[in-house]
C-alpha cells in the first residue's frame, strides 16, 4: 500500500511522443498506438538499488526495457545507446546491438525484469523462468547504470506493469 515511507512507482503521462497514448489505472496501464512514436512511457522513479518489477503485455507486443530518464535518443526502443530492450522474439537490445536471444513472450505473459544498479546487471524472466540461464541477460555501462528506469516500447496494445503496488505474480530474485 502506497504511503509517505512505502511509495512505488508509475509510468509517466508527460513523456511520450504518442498523441494516442492513453494512461490508465493510476499511470500503471499504458494504450499506445502505431502512429510513429518514437519516445515510450518510463517511470517516475530512477532505479537507485536492486529492483524487480513485472509487466503483461495485451494486444500488440513489442518491447520492455530499460531507459534513462533523460533519453534523448530519437531512435527505436532497443537501437540507441540509453535504452534497452527485451523485444518478445527474445532478443535483447542496446545501441542497435543484440546482446542476446532468450525466450519469447505473446500477449497475457507475465514480463519480469530486475536491475542492480551497483553492478549493471539486468535479468529478465517470462512467467516466472528467468531467462539466459538464470544469467543477466546484460550488464548496462557505468554511463547509464545510476539513471535508469522501468520502459514500455511504444505500440498499439495495452501493457500493465506492477512495481510492488500489487503482490507479484512470481518471486523476484
Amino acid at each position: 500500500q502506497d504511503s509517505p515511507t512505502q511509495n512505488y512507482a508509475t509510468l509517466n503521462p508527460l513523456f511520450t511522443k504518442s498523441v494516442s497514448a492513453n494512461f490508465s489505472d493510476a499511470n500503471l496501464k499504458y494504450q499506445g498506438s502505431s502512429d510513429g512514436a518514437i519516445k515510450f512511457p518510463i517511470s517516475t522513479i530512477v532505479i537507485e538499488s536492486p529492483a524487480y518489477w513485472e509487466s503483461v503485455p495485451t494486444g500488440d507486443v513489442v518491447g520492455v526495457g530499460l531507459a534513462t530518464y533523460d533519453t534523448a535518443d530519437t531512435a527505436p526502443f532497443g537501437e540507441g545507446p540509453s535504452t534497452f530492450s527485451f523485444l518478445y522474439n527474445g532478443l535483447i537490445r542496446t545501441n542497435g546491438t543484440t546482446l542476446a536471444t532468450v525466450g519469447t513472450y505473446t500477449t497475457g505473459d507475465i514480463v519480469g525484469q530486475a536491475y542492480d544498479p551497483a553492478t549493471g546487471e539486468w535479468s529478465v524472466s517470462v512467467n516466472g523462468v528467468w531467462q539466459n540461464g538464470g544469467n543477466p541477460v546484460g550488464t548496462v555501462s557505468e554511463d547509464y547504470r545510476q539513471k535508469l528506469t522501468p520502459a514500455l516500447a511504444p505500440n498499439a496494445g495495452h501493457k500493465t506493469i506492477n512495481y510492488g503496488q500489487q503482490p507479484f505474480l512470481f518471486t523476484p530474485p
